[in-house]
């Protein structure tokens, strides 16, 4: 993983051909944005077969009141320094129900994953020239001969945008009337900085936590 290629950045203009059928805003921009700087339209593709499924998986709904078996938690997280998440979903497994009024509460677990951190991460802005990883902090030299900071946060929070686990291995949005009641916080692990794709500057996070999941009746 850690010797994965450089990256050839591609103009703006090839990126927003590439992804000009990723209709969703946030999922659009986060497509132009991998294309342009891995130079690989190939990321474009993943976006529209996300998108067909999540078009295709609207309309369906789990019936009132059951716990899906599984939900999925987006690595949406930002920060201040410009970094964030790659939108990726995290997997929960149901662990445990308990009635909640009228409806149900729902807690979820995962597996400790070590192979795989979620992670934030930015490329260099227009004024910066390199970056060297320092601890939990990138150290970024500018064009002007100049250096700034940009440390990693000691955690982030994955969710609440979540799916679940439909039928036909589908992954439909939560119903309006659902709430992640706890996100997971993902602990930093102080030696998974990292330069690895689509990232220059990359922030590694590891750990696990309980999510809950009030269903509504």
């Amino acid at each position: 993983m850690r010797n994965a290629k450089i990256a050839c950045p591609v103009a703006p203009a090839v990126a927003q051909r590439a992804c000009e059928a990723i209709t969703g805003k946030g999922a659009h921009e986060n497509c132009v944005f991998d294309v342009r700087f891995t130079g690989d339209p190939g990321f474009a593709k993943g976006y529209e077969l996300s998108q067909a499924v999540l078009a295709n998986a609207a309309k369906q709904r789990p019936q009132a009141l059951d716990c899906p078996s599984k939900i999925y938690l987006a690595n949406n997280a930002t920060t201040p320094d410009g970094m964030k998440g790659n939108g990726g979903f995290l997997t929960y497994d149901l662990a445990s129900s308990a009635p909640r009024g009228a409806g149900k509460s729902c807690t979820y677990t995962r597996p400790d994953e070590p192979n795989w951190d979620p992670f934030i991460g930015r490329n260099l802005a227009a004024d910066e020239a390199s970056a060297a990883a320092s601890g939990d902090a990138w150290r970024v030299t500018l064009k002007d001969g100049g250096t700034r900071t940009v440390t990693c946060p000691a955690t982030i929070d994955i969710g609440p945008v979540a799916m679940y686990a439909g039928p036909g291995g589908t992954m439909p949005p939560l119903p309006a009337a659902w709430h992640v009641r706890a996100g997971s916080m993902q602990t930093l692990k102080f030696d998974t900085t990292s330069n690895q794709l689509p990232f220059a500057l990359r922030c590694n996070y590891h750990g696990v936590s309980n999510v809950v999941l009030d269903v509504a009746p």
